[in-house]
């Protein structure tokens, strides 16, 4: 007797059958039809569940790694495939029912109704507080860049009369064009009607309509129109968000003449009054007349610092930046505040919700940049264009709603010190307590995703401190050793900028040794060849979790690497070596300084005035002296102490505080802490090292006056001040001297 057999194993498993009088022909068919079909169902469950996966793993790789030019603050996100970039592609998006503009009786609809969101997943309009909570939570998610991604695109029905033929030419991108209901619209001239033309839009703000217009960068052949469009619409203040030139590629035609000088464009006269080199960038001042009427003054702002396809590294010079042309712009603000990049739609639309948002916060006590966005690009296409610049947009206007403007005159200084530490005789507390509290609040922890190989468990035994641990985006890897275990190539540092400008060198930033991790922190002086080691914690020869990796004297080997100590000096407050790194299989030789600073016991956080003036000549001396090697290295500073935060921290923010004394004759103790915590969680981790920055500051701004004076009075010939200047220093020397050593600071090794 015949039997059948089915078997169903995949669907590239076919269904076998042989004769059986037991089971009727049809039920065979039934079922094994019914089998495929389940089959065939599960198998694309599981695909749509992998590229759903995959999806989603890609975006988690875009969000962490990013690309090498930002911080975004601090997210490292590439640029959005809607980048403006000759003929890049720019997506189309849902089509409305056009409308005129009708002299600004146009209904600000998303004002009136801005609680009544379309997507759930996003706050309409939420307290400060819970924003707070919002931003933190979701930059370091998918949560913003989807809901970046939720913006409606391109309305095309409202774009056809800036693709005529007579007006394409004046269009810098053939696909960033302005809406019929919303552009502005020029008056006609030479019986031309298309002379009317302008690639420039209307913006509702929060409170008024048309307070904006975003504008393209002046092409050669509309700066004519571009200033026809100023005098028409009354402009007062111009914020210009790009360079003329960036990567070789031009962004927008010059458009004023030299300061000093003055030009005709078309019928407006334009006189060059003044011209200002600020920290943001240019501030330019103008007057312009037409024929016999009246002379207008225009501000002319040019913002700098914003780097080509990504954003700001900090947010304190965009919101400085902020605060000058919104102040200048209050005083007269009838006119609309004129706006442009170069396609007039990325930073441009980033400056106008700053304000906007700002704004409606504090006026209502809510915030909601999604909801102002989404009725910004109702006004003028993809308005905030790349996810990047939208994480940037929650951040600047989370620091505009949350922080003070922080940034301290020089010779105001000692004024706002005082007013910072001055206890609150009802609750005990200073404003300063508060700033730091501000500051935590800011810039806290990373997520676990951004921290997680150095959270792995074959990573946890090479971190000495569990609360600090490198970045993904910026961690060191290993390269010239490591072990075969998983994450080998792991160590606990971080590659770190303290200063918010391009050209600005790296610090590396490293907890000190543990003695299994000696030959790694070699490795990583090998790599990445800094020239100079700055040790700020004391040596315990007789803590086992501490790893000396110097010989006292002659040479010692770490794994691969021979390390010889050339010689040493010891100074009052720093013992000054030069040391030797060899990897054995090579003839190359590195020598390096290495700084140990003996003025910080590991059992007095608060350091006394001594301390302040030495830890400002440890730094003197590291910068001043010359480089060891004749190599350039991009990482010439490396910094560690016990866990690599703390005084990590306190040192590289006075090194950027006193640099931006030199060059701003003004420092921010606050923004200078955010941005290297953009970079290292937890730099300058207590209060207490916090205040110390300050009172550090205040020692340096008195030893320059008094440096100021010396040079001041060798100038008119008094040649005394050498003598006195040694006789204090030989004073304070002998005096430190014996405080340390009455206090067993000095460790002779």
């Amino acid at each position: 007797m015949s039997t059948t057999n089915l078997t169903m194993t995949s669907p590239s498993n076919p269904i076998t059958t042989t004769d059986n009088p037991k089971l009727p022909p049809s039920n065979d068919l039934i079922f094994g039809i019914c089998a495929v079909i389940v089959i065939i169902i599960l198998f694309g469950i599981i695909v749509v569940l992998i590229l759903h996966l995959w999806k989603r793993a890609k975006k988690q790789q875009h969000l962490i790694a990013g690309n090498n030019e930002e911080d975004p603050n601090a997210l490292e996100l590439t640029m959005a495939k809607t980048h403006v970039d000759g003929e890049a592609a720019i997506p189309n998006g849902n089509g409305s029912t056009p409308h005129g503009y009708s002299n600004g009786e146009r209904v600000l609809s998303y004002y009136h109704n801005y609680e009544k969101s379309t997507l759930t997943s996003k706050p309409t309009g939420i307290s400060l507080d819970e924003f707070t909570t919002y931003v933190h939570t979701n930059r370091q998610s998918l949560e913003l860049i989807e809901e970046f991604e939720a913006l409606p695109g391109v309305n095309t029905e409202q774009v056809t009369y800036a693709k005529l033929e007579e007006n394409k030419p004046k269009n810098r991108y053939r696909n960033i064009l302005p809406y019929n209901n919303s552009r502005v619209v020029l008056e006609v001239i030479d019986d031309d009607p298309y002379s009317d033309y302008i690639n420039a839009s209307y913006i509702d703000s929060f409170t008024r309509e048309k307070a904006y217009i975003a504008s393209q960068g002046p092409k050669k052949n509309t700066v004519d129109d571009f200033w026809r469009m100023i005098w028409q619409e009354k402009i007062r203040v111009v914020s210009m968000v790009t360079k003329l030139e960036e990567v070789l590629k031009t962004k927008c035609e010059c458009y004023w003449p030299d300061s000093g000088a003055d030009e005709t464009y078309g019928e407006i006269h334009v006189e060059a009054k003044s011209t200002e080199e600020r920290d943001f960038g240019v501030l330019r001042e103008f007057i312009i007349f037409k024929a016999s009427e009246d002379k207008r003054k225009l501000t002319h702002f040019q913002f700098t610092k914003w780097p080509d396809k990504s954003v700001p590294k900090q947010t304190s010079l965009f919101l400085r930046y902020m605060r000058e042309v919104k102040k200048t712009y209050l005083a007269d603000d009838s006119a609309p505040l004129l706006v442009h990049c170069s396609a007039g739609i990325g930073r441009s639309g980033v400056l106008i919700a700053m304000d906007s948002v700002v704004e409606q916060a504090k006026r209502t006590g809510k915030v909601n940049v999604h909801g102002f966005v989404q009725a910004m690009r109702e006004c003028r296409q993809n308005m905030v264009q790349t996810d990047e610049q939208y994480v940037f947009l929650h951040e600047a206007v989370l620091e505009s709603l949350v922080c003070d403007d922080t940034r301290i005159p020089v010779d105001g200084f000692e004024v706002r010190l005082q007013e910072l530490t001055k206890q609150d005789p009802k609750g005990g507390q200073t404003l300063l307590d508060q700033e730091f509290k501000t500051l935590s609040k800011i810039s806290p922890d990373p997520s676990p995703l951004a921290i997680r190989t150095g959270s792995k468990a074959e990573c946890k035994k090479k971190n000495r401190d569990s609360s600090v641990l490198p970045i993904e985006r910026n961690r060191a890897i290993l390269q010239s050793w490591y072990s075969n275990e998983p994450f080998g190539d792991y160590i606990n540092a971080s590659f770190v900028k303290s200063m918010g400008n391009d050209s600005s060198p790296y610090y590396i930033v490293t907890q000190m040794p543990l003695p299994e991790t000696v030959v790694n922190f070699w490795s990583l002086v090998y790599d990445y060849k800094p020239t100079t080691i700055v040790m700020l914690n004391q040596l315990d020869k007789t803590d086992s979790t501490t790893g000396q990796y110097w010989p006292d004297g002659g040479s010692v080997q770490y794994g691969p690497f021979t390390i010889s100590t050339t010689s040493v000096e010891k100074n009052i407050g720093m013992i000054v070596r030069t040391l030797q790194v060899q990897l054995t299989e090579t003839q190359n030789v590195r020598v390096i300084r290495q700084y140990q600073f003996l003025g910080w016991p590991e059992d007095n956080p608060m350091l006394n005035d001594q301390s302040k003036k030495l830890l400002i000549q440890l730094i003197q001396a590291v910068y001043q002296s010359p480089a060891s090697t004749e190599e350039e290295t991009h990482y010439k500073v490396l910094v560690h102490c016990m866990n690599g935060a703390g005084r990590s921290g306190v040192f590289c923010a006075l090194k950027a505080c006193m640099d931006q004394i030199t060059e701003e004759n003004a420092v921010d103790v606050f923004q200078t802490v955010k941005t290297l915590r953009v970079d290292r969680m937890r730099m300058v981790t207590t209060k207490e090292e916090y205040l110390f920055c300050y009172e550090t500051i205040q020692e340096f701004l008195k030893q320059k006056e008094e440096d100021d004076k010396t040079e001041d009075e060798g100038d008119i010939g008094e040649d005394v001040d050498s003598g006195t200047q040694t006789v204090s220093e030989t004073d304070i020397e002998t005096k430190t001297a014996q405080a340390y050593q009455n206090q067993a600071f000095i460790n002779d090794d």
